[in-house]
């Protein structure tokens, strides 16, 4: 099947399984969650982006964010790598727990790693995509580039935007898409073959 955008209502897909939808806590109904999602992404082979939508879930602790939210984007970097993961429609109470989650997922990969590693989600709401999370100085400024631009952007863009070498551009993009926070298309004109970075169009 094909589709660039899923939407996934968290509430009603909880719901689909026999899980209360609005209050969601208890890491084992998490990671069934989680394996119900994720079964549902493998019906759609042309996917470019899924959106985790949160509207309607009024409590949802650490360890249920952790499976749904970052068990679930790791699985998806690793089956479908092009697939960029949005979160919409977050409470305020789910907003904390989420950052939570994403402060103690941070730490636990730092210390193993012996070096910071960072986390952070793309996040759609009424002002537009936003970032959740801590990110470099010049990737947010990247970041805010791109949201100013409608169609997509390029590495040629940023350096001629930002009067800096296009070899740097370009690793400020791919760590962005690294990280998952933008998508990329491979664009075929008379000026070449290059990456061209978009957001979600919403």
């Amino acid at each position: 099947m094909g589709m660039k955008t899923l939407i996934l209502k968290i509430h009603e897909n909880a719901a689909e399984i026999g899980i209360n939808g609005e209050i969601l806590t208890y890491r084992p109904e998490g990671k069934r969650l989680q394996h119900h999602l994720v079964s549902k992404i493998n019906k759609y082979e042309l996917l470019e982006f899924v959106n985790l939508d949160f509207q309607n879930v009024e409590v949802c602790d650490v360890s249920f964010i952790d499976e749904i939210v970052f068990q679930l984007s790791s699985i998806i970097k690793q089956e479908k790598p092009n697939v960029i993961v949005y979160i919409s429609n977050l409470d305020e109470y789910v907003y904390d727990s989420l950052r939570a989650a994403q402060l103690l997922k941070e730490d636990k990969l730092s210390k193993n790693s012996k070096e910071k590693k960072r986390l952070p989600l793309l996040y759609y709401s009424k002002n537009g995509f936003q970032i959740i999370g801590e990110l470099e100085a010049i990737l947010e400024e990247t970041f805010d580039l791109i949201k100013s631009r409608d169609g997509g952007i390029t590495a040629r863009d940023i350096a001629q935007a930002k009067g800096i070498a296009i070899n740097s551009s370009s690793n400020r993009l791919k760590k962005l898409f690294d990280y998952g926070l933008i998508q990329r298309t491979i664009i075929t004109d008379n000026s070449g073959v290059y990456f061209q970075y978009l957001l979600p169009n919403v």
